[in-house]
């Protein structure tokens, strides 16, 4: 499959914006490195830049190349800077999230404590987190700005509407 061009994926992000649709998710592995998402959102604000108040961009990250979660500290912060540096200055990261929870790896002492150091130095603006249940949220809220999380609900996928996490 080729991916769409700069015309076309640009047109989609421009009429989702000016359809009052603003937050963009993306995701470090969505792609390969050099023409994953956030190298589009790149492009498209180096030719839009006054859109880039108007968005609020979602990233995924932290997971390896071979798709395990990587929520250590310097796996978050390996990450999370690589996002940075592929966005350049033209974009910010509103919100951060590990794709998925590190059974390795402490998720709030180690990987949400990683985010947050991104979001106090003011690199990130928050945290959002993906694919957790609702006693792992209501734990990370009691130490975290929790900003987003995000979840399957679906016809196949009914639970979050029953078990709390809404």
């Amino acid at each position: 499959m080729r991916p769409l061009s700069d015309e076309v994926a640009f047109a989609a992000i421009r009429t989702a914006l000016d359809s009052g649709c603003n937050y963009l998710n993306g995701g470090e592995f969505y792609g390969p490195p050099d023409a994953n998402s956030l190298t589009l959102m790149r492009r498209y604000l180096e030719k839009y830049p006054a859109d880039a108040d108007r968005i609020v961009l979602n990233i995924k990250g932290a997971l390896g190349r071979d798709y395990r979660p990587r929520g250590t500290k310097e796996g978050v912060r390996e990450s999370i800077d690589n996002c940075l540096k592929t966005l350049g200055h033209v974009g910010r990261i509103s919100q951060f999230e590990a794709a998925r929870k590190d059974p390795n790896s402490d998720y709030e002492e180690e990987t949400l404590a990683a985010i947050d150091e991104y979001v106090k130095a003011g690199k990130i603006d928050g945290i959002s987190c993906s694919e957790i249940n609702v006693n792992t949220l209501r734990s990370a809220a009691k130490k975290y700005n929790i900003a987003a999380l995000e979840i399957e609900v679906s016809l196949f996928t009914p639970e979050p509407l029953t078990n709390g996490l809404l």
